[in-house]
């Protein structure tokens, strides 16, 4: 009895470059850029790429050229690389505003804090996006300021009055327009009482005004009308505190309270004026040219400042007083930072005769 063998050929699973893993021949070339595939169970056929080469990224069995959105690719050089998934975050449970009063929190009486937002007492606290609450804003200002717009200010602005008594709570309220009668002014605010009842007032919406004349509006909160005395280095003109003196009239008053824009004095026969430059007077005597701020140089007559003739501190000379900036229709003139000085500004006009022959 004769027997016959039949040899089945057979080959292994992963093809690696042109080699399987049994040591037979084989290819990955039907996967583009691939290196080492899977080999199909029936058969040497490349079935899902394992590594690529030529700077390919592996994906689902497959070699890209890059990785796609939500992927980051891993690895080095031109063999290997693969595409790994981004870790993702999970998601921030946003929590609910709630309100901080002074240092617990309303709703629940936990701990809070309203610091960020200077001299709130009360606030809103929101989710800044991460889980924890921020204080975004403020309800009830402390400390006498103002509560506007969600913020604490020292003074009311144009167009609002203040509103409330003692240092808690008080709010800055658009709305009732204040009397312009003067016969209508039946109190004084001078630095912030009311001098007829000794209750906390201000002269909003007079800026700068240390001492005005008022009356109470609808709901009983005292609104300045008239201002008597002005603050911080500013000139009473017309009931009002300006910067600089209107042409005509010169300061007077020392220090930076109660200065006034008053007519020019007039020296008497025999009386002449001297000139005050730093703290030299012209006969040699000291001298100082305040009120008349950033003022180096000045007239003065009976020991009193009449008009500054040269400015310092980079302040610009204008109709006898020192100012930031010139104003429309003058020019700057002088360098470095004494004895700048404002000048009207010279139109040329040119006329063009045309001659027709």
């Amino acid at each position: 009895t004769t027997t016959t063998t039949t040899t089945v050929p057979t080959w292994g699973s992963v093809c690696a470059g042109t080699t399987d893993d049994l040591g037979y021949s084989c290819s990955c070339s039907a996967l583009s850029d691939c290196h080492t595939c899977t080999l199909d169970s029936f058969a040497p056929v490349a079935q899902a790429c394992q590594l690529c080469r030529n700077s390919k990224v592996l994906l689902d069995g497959v070699c890209l050229d890059a990785c796609p959105a939500g992927y980051s690719t891993e690895g080095r050089g031109q063999y290997g690389l693969f595409c790994h998934p981004l870790v993702t975050a999970p998601p921030v449970t946003a929590v609910p505003p709630v309100v901080c009063d002074g240092i617990r929190v309303l709703e629940s009486n936990a701990s809070c804090s309203c610091q960020a937002l200077n001299s709130c007492h009360q606030c809103r606290l929101e989710d800044a996006g991460t889980g924890a609450r921020v204080a975004t804003t403020c309800l009830m200002c402390k400390g006498s300021k103002f509560l506007f717009d969600g913020r604490c200010m020292d003074l009311c602005p144009n167009g609002t009055y203040a509103q409330g008594l003692g240092t808690y709570n008080l709010r800055c309220v658009a709305g009732i327009s204040p009397p312009v009668n003067s016969s209508e002014l039946d109190r004084t605010c001078e630095g912030q009482l009311d001098s007829s009842s000794g209750a906390a007032c201000q002269c909003s919406p007079l800026s700068n005004c240390h001492r005005c004349r008022g009356t109470l509006n609808a709901l009983d909160v005292f609104v300045g009308v008239e201002c008597d005395m002005c603050k911080n280095g500013k000139l009473l003109y017309n009931h009002e505190c300006v910067d600089v003196c209107p042409s005509g009239l010169l300061p007077t008053g020392l220090g930076s309270f109660n200065l006034q824009c008053q007519p020019p004095v007039t020296p008497a026969p025999g009386e002449s004026v001297q000139v005050c430059t730093g703290v030299t007077l012209s006969n040699g005597s000291s001298c100082s040219c305040r009120p008349l701020s950033d003022c180096y140089e000045c007239s003065m007559l009976r020991g009193l400042p009449l008009q500054c003739q040269m400015c310092k501190n980079g302040k610009y000379l204008y109709r006898g007083g020192c100012l930031e900036a010139c104003p429309a229709g003058t020019r700057v003139a002088g360098s470095g930072s004494f004895n700048l000085r404002c000048e009207a500004l010279v139109t040329t006009t040119t006329t063009t005769t045309t001659t027709t022959t």
